[in-house]
């Protein structure tokens, strides 16, 4: 913050900690450095100070210009420093508050004079009184006062407010001050210091000093003394009621006078910490103004003090899982009653914070279990619901803490599976693909319970994930597709994770399994639909992990649709979360290949960076990584100059794959084919990408291949043969469309019903990215050989596909192509009347006065998907993309 001024006054107020020293430093070394007298004080927060020991602070190095003052303002003075033959109980406040502004005028006729005052609300009353008389007679002449304040000063001049940082400045100060703390420990400071400069630094240097071990983040001395100094000399029963308040947890205002009752405090005791303005009123809460003293407080409290707050607090809270919270808080024995009643209120957790109270419920009812399993269920149950709000180094912390309890199989088994869901955000670690596989297949031998068999069933879902990120040998694949049939063979066939873990076989054996799983997967999707409706707390998470394994389903059959659906569904579960969780991030992070599938290329840029940001920010590398290889992806399609894409470095298969799709993408657009032909071919590391890939690579060995590569098409070749019958196995028109456009890039003399089965199986495939590269590719063949009439409608509409899907690059290439096929690509130039039908004109400048589709059909009689279907068609052969633009093509209606 600056401080431009170099008269008058300046006031600044922020909490304890928000950098108002740091700012006034900043300005008297400013002041020094231009010459300025500058003359400081300070407020301390102890008992009652001297009578004007702040004045003596400030003016004790000038007194020797006292004696130039006029006798009755001199005299002022002196009665209060006890110098000269003047008796100490001499002048009144105004006489003295006048004498400090003419010193501070003769001082400043020398030379500029700036005044810094930190820490107001601790002056002693007769400084505070004649600072505050200077502050509202300052004129003309070179004094500058600068005061700062934690709460607003009501005098006159400039007043700034240093507020909380915002999380990403607060993460910039950090990376400046702790550059070697991961990224994600940086956030976790940020969120927990609250925007607070000083926690901000306090609490990097403790992890800088001690590690991070993913829990709670400690007060330092200096910090813990900076927040309570305001507390200093409040009466005990204002003490009392902080420390109640600061053991509440958002309670209602209702329930919290009530509990103050029953600890023999009155609303009135309030008054002094509102006064100082510690608390605040918002709507029927009481509240803390600066949230990180409520832990100041909590920490200097007594166990008595403490004891006193849970007790009432229980008493008056009409929330059992609190009231339960409350009465154990100070517990140290066991207690397994109160240990079952905070599960349970774990579980009914909702609300924006719903994921850390239900963290802090269930970690409190594991300390209270009297039982080891009982403490490693309820600690495995913490480590998951730690995973999902992103705390993942805790979660690791408790996954280790669970195995060292040596429960029993059903506890490891639900360890292990957040473990499992762990390695695909965080990575593999020092193991390989196929170590962490073989130890998630060992945990899910053998299971003897309906839990240990659901935990196990759940566990080769996400062994099956992990095969489907990372290139693993055909070894690995058989060892868990036989593990997948083991645990099914015997399994309840109508349960739902049964019938997911049955769809997961198709991961690792496409082709084998696309039967069952094209059978299964929608009776899947509608009864997860069915679940996301019901919204039962307890099986959210489940839920959301089979949303993610019904979509990877679809997208390994090749069934864009499906695999949209199922997204879509995913965020309708998602809506409900609150705070952002791991399973959100994922969902950001693996989505947006959906939709540039579909065509939706602006949505998944946004989505992708989102996720990249959050990933980077909660420490979750693998969906940081898939989230930028995909944001390149859609760069390639829609951005005319997309920046370099990063080194990927050690990658999973997954986005390997997906980063050398996009690269060999934006090779094709430049016409690079020999670096779009290496990189496609990087893609075969990653079955379902290398065939989304297909036809891209028959058009990088064919243009290879006319300008000098040898032997490249013939790869090719071998590589639509492979997804032609992958299509028929699979029944995937994307698969279809693919083929048959390679097979015509490849076949240039027979090309045309190629390129007509490409056509149909995309439209039927919802696919319009790859329709419009077909309608492209067919209508510049058609071009070259003279059908220049047939070129245009096939170019026309790979435009408008183009320009809809915001894929400008592509769209000015089927615009070269329309030029040189005879079409002027500007719009003003199209002859509406020529191009049109006078029935898709009569449509065109109705559309174009504004009217609905709806409206339209009234007046021509027709429905309005009718109507709809007509604006299709007229779109691109007027090369337009809106109905914005048809009144610039089709001129003004006629009246």
């Amino acid at each position: 913050m600056m401080i431009g001024a170099t008269s008058g006054t300046v006031t600044v107020s922020g909490d304890a900690g928000s950098g108002k020293t740091t700012v006034l430093d900043r300005v008297a070394a400013g002041a020094g450095e231009r010459g300025d007298l500058v003359l400081r004080c300070s407020g301390l927060p102890c008992s009652p100070a001297e009578p004007g020991a702040g004045l003596h602070e400030l003016l004790h190095g000038v007194l020797d210009r006292v004696a130039g003052l006029p006798a009755p303002l001199r005299s002022a003075l002196c009665a209060l420093f006890g110098i000269g033959p003047d008796e100490p109980a001499g002048a009144p406040p105004p006489s003295l508050g006048l004498a400090t502004l003419r010193l501070l005028e003769r001082l400043a006729a020398d030379r500029p004079v700036t005044v810094v005052v930190d820490d107001v609300q601790w002056l002693d009353e007769l400084t505070a009184g004649t600072l505050d008389f200077v502050a509202r007679r300052l004129r003309d002449a070179p004094i500058l006062l600068v005061a700062a304040s934690r709460l607003p000063l009501p005098w006159p001049g400039e007043a700034l407010r240093l507020r909380p940082l915002p999380v990403r400045a607060s993460e910039e100060l950090l990376a400046s001050v702790a550059p070697s703390l991961p990224a994600s420990t940086r956030h976790r400071i940020a969120e927990a210091a609250a925007g607070n400069p000083l926690a901000l630094r306090e609490f990097a240097g403790v992890l800088l000093e001690k590690g991070d071990d993913g829990g709670p983040l400690p007060l330092t001395r200096r910090l813990r003394a900076s927040l309570l100094a305001e507390t200093v000399g409040l009466p005990p029963a204002t003490w009392r009621f902080l420390v109640l308040l600061a053991c509440a947890e958002q309670q209602p205002l209702r329930e919290l006078m009530s509990s103050a009752a029953r600890a023999g405090l009155r609303p009135e005791d309030l008054d002094p910490a509102e006064r100082a303005g510690l608390v605040v009123v918002d709507g029927d809460r009481l509240r803390f103004r600066q949230a990180l003293l409520r832990t100041a407080v909590q920490g200097a409290a007594t166990w008595s003090e403490r004891g006193v707050a849970h007790e009432a607090l229980a008493a008056g809270t009409l929330d059992p899982g609190w009231a339960a919270w409350h009465r154990s808080a100070l517990t140290v024995d066991a207690d397994e009653a109160a240990a079952e009643k905070l599960e349970a209120a774990a579980v009914r957790a909702s609300g924006e914070d719903a994921l850390r109270h239900a963290m802090r419920f269930l970690r409190r009812a594991a300390a209270l279990s009297g039982h080891p399993e009982q403490r490693a269920r309820r600690l495995a149950g913490t480590a998951e619901l730690a995973r999902q709000g992103g705390r993942n180094v805790e979660a690791w912390r408790l996954i280790r803490e669970v195995t060292t309890l040596s429960p029993s199989r059903g506890v490891l088994a639900q360890a292990e599976l957040t473990r499992s869901i762990l390695v695909l955000t965080d990575g593999l670690g020092e193991r390989s693909a196929a170590e962490t596989i073989g130890a998630t297949l060992r945990a899910a031998t053998d299971p003897s319970s309906p839990y240990e068999r659901e935990a196990a069933a759940r566990m080769l879902i996400a062994a099956g994930s992990m095969a489907w990120t990372h290139d693993v040998s055909a070894d690995v694949r058989a060892e868990l597709l036989r593990s997948v049939d083991c645990a099914l063979h015997g399994a309840e066939a109508t349960t739902l994770v049964t019938g997911v873990l049955a769809m997961s076989r198709s991961w690792m054996d496409p082709l084998g399994g696309a039967a069952d799983a094209h059978r299964r997967l929608p009776v899947i999707l509608g009864a997860l639909r069915d679940r996301v409706l019901a919204d039962v707390p307890e099986l959210r998470r489940p839920t959301r992990h089979f949303l993610i394994a019904a979509a990877r389903t679809a997208e390994t059959l090749h069934d864009p649709a499906t695999a949209a659906k199922a997204w879509d569904l995913l965020a309708d579960a998602m809506s409900n979360a609150g705070a952002v969780t791991t399973d959100e991030v994922r969902r950001l992070a693996e989505h947006p290949l959906s939709r540039i599938l579909n065509g939706q290329l602006n949505d998944a840029a946004a989505q992708a960076s989102r996720a990249r940001d959050l990933a980077d920010r909660m420490g979750l590398p693998v969906l940081g990584a898939l989230a930028s290889a995909t944001l390149s992806l859609a760069r390639a399609w829609s951005t005319p100059h997309p920046a370099q894409a990063t080194d990927r470095g050690r990658q999973s298969a997954l986005v390997t794959a997906v980063g050398a799709w996009a690269d060999g993408l934006l090779a094709l657009r430049e016409r690079r084919f020999a670096d779009a032909y290496a990189a496609l071919r990087a893609t075969e590391v990653h079955r379902v990408i290398a065939w989304n890939a297909a036809a891209d690579l028959a058009e990088a060995a064919v243009g290879w291949e006319q300008t000098g590569g040898t032997e490249v098409v013939g790869v090719a070749r071998a590589r639509l043969a492979e997804i032609e019958m992958a299509a028929g196995v699979l029944n995937s028109d994307q698969l279809r469309a693919l083929a048959a456009r390679g097979r015509a890039l490849l076949d240039e003399e027979g090309a045309e019903p190629h390129f007509q089965r490409s056509d149909a199986a995309a439209r039927r495939a919802g696919i319009p990215l790859e329709l419009g590269r077909t309608l492209l590719a067919y209508g510049t063949w058609l071009r070259r050989r003279g059908l220049v009439l047939k070129a245009r409608e096939q170019l026309g509409e790979a435009r408008f596909l183009f320009d809809r899907a915001a894929a400008y690059p592509w769209a000015a290439m089927a615009a070269a192509e329309l030029r040189a096929a005879g079409v002027a690509t500007a719009a003003e130039a199209v002859d509406a009347a020529e191009v049109l039908t006078a029935q898709e004109l009569r449509i065109a400048r109705l559309a174009a006065q504004g009217m609905t589709n709806k409206q339209i059909g009234a007046v021509m009689r027709r429905s309005s998907r009718t109507i709809a279907s007509y604006l299709y068609q007229i779109y691109p052969k007027l090369e337009i993309s809106s109905r914005a633009q048809l009144r610039a093509v089709v001129g003004d209606p006629a009246p």
